[in-house]
């Protein structure tokens, strides 16, 4: 009887092993393991339920096999992880669409095939992880990394588009190419809240460019914990008359060495939309941490520890605050107004600290300070309500004093000045006081005169002079209705120093200017005022 030996594999409780075939491949269209099986080997697998293995694909380079994984799968997960610690190219764009995962091991290193190879385009909903760029092949590298697929909109209150763990090695610090461009040309193609975190970008290229045009915008973008180093920008944002706004870097760390400039550069020109952008964290060995050329760029705000000096735009628009690591102190610089929560409950300051100086001032310079004095006790300044009875706009007031005798041998007016000019700038429609002593003394037949001189058609300007020009008989009294009146006498008792006491009021007209005082002598003899002589104006 002819004998039929069938062999039948079950594998139920059992352990698979196959020592014997170390030097032979198995292949099943099907396996069922149902307990547990034991491999000496390697498995390698295409597929597993959705995940497709992009390493297990035809092609002669990673990205032809990533490709095809990123086709076969469909929406799912192409895991590129197989390549574990080798070099791969990337000789052509890869796209990863939406709803796919694409895998990398950051033991993998990946080469651009050529100078400028772009290596991929994310459209919305999906996420790339893990993936690292070596550029030892191409040094000079002026690429694209990552960039948006400029005709998708990327704005779902569902979506989820994630680019995290992406390493730039240190081959690529003279790389000029951009590790992450956003683009957006429409409404209808607008980026916001990607989800960009974990970056280590070594590049002498751009960090992250954002730009938008024609009603585009890049709004609301989260970079989340992204390092940049030798970037010749870490932040580029270019203005072209669409949005940028809200987007937000923290924390963000850039180091300029060993061939960077800007941790943030904004540019654009005049273009508008530039608004509301936030960086924080540090910036090390810059001369211009943030530069800020976009004249309309605005409220965007940088908050950090930054080496050098900032470069606003020349509206000053934008809000610093940097814990300066190198500098004596730091600064906040803000574009607006420091407002409590509620009006008039709480203060700025405490007794037990109380800020220093207060500096107000003008943009052109023009600056008061505040400089209260080092000593014990408190001083209180209380402001009266003058709205009542008097003008709402009041004048501080400010004395200004002769440091030198002033003199004049002739009886022509010149202006009162002695290591300072008696003299003070009076704004449109504002009404001024002010109030002098003059320590005066003249020579036989000389005398004091005076006169004040100001802007044209003034509402009303008055002024007198009190004069006492003989030892032990009363003063003379005068008053004048207009500028560039003389008001004078000659002494009766020469070279004998008297107090004249001047007073002056106006009511300025539509014209600003200069408010001077100026003295004469009633002869060609020497007329002296004194140093310590003054006027106190408000």
């Amino acid at each position: 009887m002819k004998k039929i030996i069938a062999v039948i594999l079950v594998l139920v409780g059992a352990s698979l092993a196959i020592p014997q075939q170390a030097q032979r491949n198995a292949s099943f269209d099907k396996l069922n393991v149902r307990n547990t099986a034991t491999f000496t080997g390697t498995l390698a697998a295409k597929n597993i339920n959705n995940t497709r293995y992009a390493d297990q694909f035809a092609g002669a380079t990673a990205d032809v096999q990533i490709a095809a994984c990123l086709a076969a799968v469909g929406t799912g997960t192409c895991d590129a992880t197989g390549y574990a610690g080798t070099t791969q190219s990337i000789s052509a764009t890869v796209t990863v669409n939406a709803r796919q995962t694409l895998l990398f091991s950051p033991s993998t290193f990946f080469q651009p095939g050529a100078a400028a190879t772009n290596l991929f385009i994310f459209e919305p909903n999906s996420i790339i992880r893990g993936f690292s760029l070596d550029c030892t092949n191409f040094p000079a590298w002026s690429g694209i990394a990552f960039q948006n697929d400029t005709a998708q909109h990327y704005v779902q209150t569902d979506g989820h588009t994630e680019i995290s763990n992406i390493r730039f090695n240190n081959s690529c610090v003279a790389a000029t190419g951009t590790a992450l461009k956003l683009t957006s040309s429409s409404s209808g193609f607008g980026i916001a809240f990607l989800n960009i975190h974990d970056w280590r970008v070594t590049l002498a290229g751009d960090g992250i460019f954002m730009t938008a045009t024609t009603g585009g915008f890049v709004n609301g973008n989260h970079f989340v914990n992204m390092a940049f180093t030798g970037n010749t920008r870490g932040w580029h944002i270019t203005g072209a008359g669409a949005a940028i706004r809200g987007n937000v870097c923290a924390p963000c760390t850039y180091e300029q060495l060993p061939s960077g400039t800007n941790a943030v550069l904004i540019d654009g020109g005049a273009a508008a939309g530039v608004t509301g952008n936030q960086w924080l964290g540090p910036i090390y060995d810059t001369v211009t941490p943030i530069n800020i050329t976009n004249t309309a760029a605005a409220r965007n705000t940088f908050i950090g520890a930054f080496d050098g000096a900032y470069a606003d735009n020349a509206s000053g628009l934008n809000n610093f605050w940097n814990f300066d690591q190198s500098a004596a102190s730091g600064f906040l610089s803000l574009n607006g107004t420091i407002r409590p929560s509620a009006g008039g409950n709480s203060d700025l300051g405490t007794t037990t600290f109380p800020y220093g100086n207060l500096l107000l001032g003008t943009a052109n310079g023009q600056y008061t300070q505040f400089n209260p004095l080092a000593s014990a006790g408190g001083k209180l300044v209380t402001i009266p309500d003058w709205s009542v009875g008097a003008s709402i706009f009041q004048n501080y007031p400010f004395v200004s004093t002769l440091s030198s005798q002033y003199t004049n041998s002739t009886t022509g007016f010149t202006n009162v000045a002695g290591g300072n000019t008696i003299q003070f700038a009076v704004l449109a429609n504002r009404n001024y006081t002010a109030t002098c002593h003059l320590y005066y003394q003249a020579a036989a037949t000389g005398g004091l005169n005076i006169e004040f001189t100001g802007p044209a058609a003034p509402t009303a300007v008055r002024y007198g002079l009190l004069l006492p020009v003989t030892t032990g008989t009363a003063p003379i009294s005068s008053e004048a209705d207009a500028y560039a009146t003389s008001l004078g006498a000659v002494v009766g008792t020469a070279a004998t120093n008297f107090d004249a006491t001047v007073s002056f009021s106006l009511v300025n007209g539509a014209n600003a200017g200069m408010v001077n005082l100026l003295a004469k002598s009633s002869a060609a003899v020497q007329l002296q005022i004194q140093s310590g002589s003054y006027c106190q104006m408000q």
